[in-house]
C-alpha cells in the first residue's frame, strides 16, 4: 500500500500550488487522487485562486495494482478583501477628485471606481482603478455630477462587497461651481493674435474714414470719382 501523501499549499501570484512528496513503496504509484478527481503520478497540483477563506485539499495515492493510500490534507486560506469605507469628492475644473479610504490586505491589488450621470449603479461603468488614497475623474463637462460606487480587488481577480453598498446611495460629486475656477477657464482663451487682429481691423475702419482727406490718396483716383459723379448730376 502506498504510503499516505504530506502535502503543502502556498499562493504563488494567481494559483494554488500543492505538492507533496513520493508515495510510492514496494509498487510504483499509477496515479494522485486530489479532492476525489484523479490526476497524473506528478507531485504537484495547481489550480487558480477564485475564492477567499480557506479551502481544503487531500491527497491520495493509487498505485498500479489499485491499492490507495489514507487520504492526507491541507489547506490553503485566502484572505477576505476588505471594502473601501469612505468617499470624499471635491470639484475641480472639468473634474472631480476622489479622495479613497480603504485598508489594504494580503493580495491587494487596487481600488475599482465605477461612475454614472445617474444615481443607479445598474448604469455605473468602470471610469479607473488605482492602488492610491487620490484618484482624479477628467474629462467631465464644465458643470457636471457623477455619482460613484467602489470595490477593491485582489490578484486572484476577487472583488470585495460594494462601496456603497446600496445600488442607489452613490456619493455624487460635482465639478467645480468656484467663479475664480471659471476665470481660470476664460483667462487666456483670448489670443494675442486674436486681439491683434480685432484692433487692426479698427483701425482700418479709422484708416478708411479719414483717408480722403489725404491729398496723395484723393488724387487722382477719387477726386476724379467725385468730379465725375458731381458733373453727372448736371
Amino acid at each position: 500500500m502506498p504510503s499516505t501523501p504530506e502535502p503543502s499549499a502556498e499562493a504563488v501570484g494567481e494559483w494554488a500550488v500543492v505538492t507533496w512528496d513520493d508515495c510510492k513503496t514496494s509498487l510504483p504509484i499509477n496515479y494522485y487522487k486530489v479532492n476525489t478527481a484523479q490526476q497524473s503520478n506528478a507531485l504537484r497540483y495547481t489550480e487558480r485562486i477564485n475564492w477567499t477563506g480557506a479551502k481544503a485539499y487531500s491527497v491520495i495515492a493509487v498505485d498500479i495494482a489499485g491499492n490507495e493510500s489514507a487520504a492526507g490534507s491541507v489547506s490553503l486560506t485566502v484572505t477576505a478583501l476588505l471594502a473601501v469605507s469612505g468617499i470624499a469628492p471635491a470639484g475641480l475644473t472639468y473634474a472631480v477628485r476622489l479622495a479613497l479610504t480603504y485598508t489594504t490586505f494580503t493580495g491587494f491589488e487596487c481600488v475599482e471606481i465605477w461612475a454614472s450621470a445617474t444615481n443607479n449603479r445598474a448604469d455605473a461603468t468602470k471610469v479607473g482603478e488605482t492602488a492610491a488614497t487620490v484618484w482624479t475623474h477628467s474629462g467631465l463637462d464644465l458643470v457636471d455630477t457623477r455619482y460613484y460606487w467602489t470595490r477593491t480587488r485582489d490578484v486572484y481577480g476577487n472583488y470585495s462587497a460594494w462601496y456603497p453598498s446600496s445600488a442607489t446611495a452613490g456619493v455624487a460629486g460635482t465639478t467645480s461651481t468656484d467663479p475664480a475656477d471659471y476665470l481660470s477657464v476664460l483667462t487666456g482663451s483670448i489670443t494675442e493674435d486674436e486681439l491683434y487682429q480685432t484692433l487692426n481691423d479698427r483701425i482700418d475702419q479709422i484708416d478708411t474714414e479719414a483717408f480722403i482727406y489725404d491729398e496723395d490718396i484723393i488724387e487722382p483716383n477719387i477726386y476724379n470719382g467725385i468730379a465725375g459723379a458731381y458733373s453727372g448730376l448736371y
